[in-house]
């Protein structure tokens, strides 16, 4: 026996006799509903949907009607790129996402019903972790009910869905879609601000995968940074090369790579999830309007956070990928080894004071410098958003800028990292003693060796990671429809008409009451 809360997937004798009425009624091709849903948002009625048509359809759900989405529904129906969408181009790319569309919906459906009811869908907000009850399914139910019987049909959910961006089309990503369509209709826009459950994991994943791709393309290069940051004398830049190229051959290139990957994939994972969590919060704490932007300031802070989280938890991975990138460093188990022996543990956090203040001044700066690269685009071109290539474009930019800056810090956390390790003897005593000493022994110039291989190895990385992690976000759908704003002016007449609507059911309903007793 299963309780009311389960739901039964291989229980035949749980299913009522309901759901093989509903699915015997079933069209099996309802390509006449999906016919209907074409011709009414065709306003024109010349058997093309135009830009303007789409923005209409969308805001009557309650859908980001800017130009970013409007884009990205061109891009997966407009085949031929003429800018309109036939009925052919349409229900091909219905069909090919039918099965993503009816699975999402048998997830909603939470007895197998063939319908989702306010009660069903209550208990499907529940399950995704959201603070929701019966009045808040009630707005969602009525959003979507056509025929104002209470119930939502597989043909009226996928009204809907078809408008939705191909990557919010599973499970809980098209739940949450509805539920923010819903509250923004209804004027709430309190829950916009939430992060659902799965996409802190996400947007961790994300960033790990962006950061250790990026650097693993640019590690000679990194190799190439970490050797002339730490050396001394005149030796040129070639020589360098020449060196690592002794060092292991083509293999000693990408010496190191294995422990860069290890720090680089949690330290990316941390910073990216942690901004974009931390401006999460702020637009909650702050109370600011969802789609508008933070303050500037805000946007720092941000970044000098998620740069101090990332540096705190990798920072002993960091000083084993240093040891491991100079010469005679060994393997990765080797230089722990080396490390825990001649300095102890202690070891693993040389230089950590100047990581710190390195890492807190470059995220925050690039973070921010990042977003005010992103700010000026749409304002070259009238609101629209870089696209994934543009914004690793704009990352490698920026990234130059900030090096210029904290060059100094991170050649003075280099010399204290591998300090005391083979060929390199201790002549530090921390880091006001550093400064002094290079100041004096070899002039400013010390603190921005290496900076030409920096620069050869910064941008090109920073502009990959930016790039991946803004393709994966779009891939993955993370954010949902909050990475798109809203037209509040084209939303106006939609929010009105709605609460209009609502007004006259709530009338309806107590007449109804009231009616017996009169």
């Amino acid at each position: 026996m299963h309780s009311t809360n389960t739901r039964p997937r291989t229980a035949f004798a749980a299913i009522n006799l309901d759901f093989f009425t509903t699915l015997v009624s079933r069209p099996q091709h309802p390509q006449a509903q999906l016919k209907q849903l074409f011709r009414d948002i065709d306003v024109d009625k010349n058997g093309r949907l135009d830009l303007n048509e789409l923005r209409a359809a969308l805001c009557k759900l309650g859908l980001p009607s800017s130009e970013d989405y409007l884009r990205e529904m061109m891009h997966q129906y407009d085949e031929n790129q003429d800018g309109t969408v036939d009925w052919a181009e349409f229900q091909k790319y219905v069909g090919r996402r039918e099965a993503d569309i009816r699975a999402a919906f048998e997830k909603l459906d939470a007895h197998w019903e063939g319908r989702i009811s306010a009660a069903a869908l209550e208990e499907d907000l529940q399950h995704a972790g959201l603070p929701a009850g019966r009045d808040d399914a009630h707005k969602m139910i009525q959003l979507l009910d056509r025929n104002k019987d209470g119930v939502i049909t597989y043909d009226e959910f996928r009204r809907f869905v078809c408008l939705l961006p191909a990557a919010q089309v599973v499970n809980h990503n098209t739940l949450f879609c509805w539920v923010d369509s819903a509250d923004y209709m209804d004027g709430v826009e309190c829950r916009l601000c939430m992060i659902p459950p799965k996409h802190p994991m996400q947007r961790l994943l994300a960033g790990g995968l962006a950061g250790a791709i990026s650097r693993t393309l640019v590690a000679p290069l990194e190799r190439l940074r970490t050797i002339r940051m730490t050396g001394r004398g005149s030796e040129s830049l070639s020589q360098s090369v020449e060196a690592m190229w002794k060092d292991g051959g083509l293999r000693g290139l990408f010496k190191g790579n294995a422990a860069t990957i290890l720090k680089v994939f949690p330290q990316s994972a941390i910073q990216f999830a942690t901004y974009d969590c931390v401006k999460d919060a702020f637009m909650a704490i702050f109370h600011h309007k969802p789609g508008s932007e933070l303050r500037q300031a805000e946007k720092m802070l941000a970044g000098c956070v998620a740069g101090a989280s990332s540096t705190v938890f990798t920072y002993p991975l960091e000083t084993i990928r240093t040891r491991m990138s100079m010469a005679g460093g060994g393997g990765l188990l080797t230089s722990m080894a080396l490390i825990r022996q001649h300095q102890g543990l202690g070891g693993f956090y040389q230089g950590f004071t100047p990581a710190l203040i390195n890492d807190i001044i470059s995220n925050g700066l690039g973070f921010w410098s990042y977003e005010l690269g992103q700010t000026l685009y749409r304002r070259c071109h009238n609101g629209k958003s870089p696209s994934p290539q543009e914004r690793g474009l704009i990352g490698a930019c920026t990234a130059v800028v900030v090096m210029s800056v904290t060059m100094p810090f991170e050649v003075i956390m280099r010399r204290l990292q591998v300090q005391g390790s083979p060929g390199h003897p201790v002549l530090y005593h921390g880091l006001r003693h550093a400064i002094v000493k290079m100041a004096r022994d070899e002039g400013p110039g010390a603190f921005f060796r290496g900076s030409l291989s920096s620069y050869l190895k910064v941008a090109p990385s920073i502009g990959a990671t930016y790039f991946l992690y803004a393709l994966i976000v779009q891939l993955w759908g993370i954010r949902g429809l909050r990475r798109y704003p809203h037209d509040d002016r084209q939303q106006q007449g939609s929010r009105q008409a709605a609460k209009a609507a609502n007004g006259s059911r709530d009338c309806a309903k107590e007449m109804a009451k009231v009616a017996p007793h009169v």
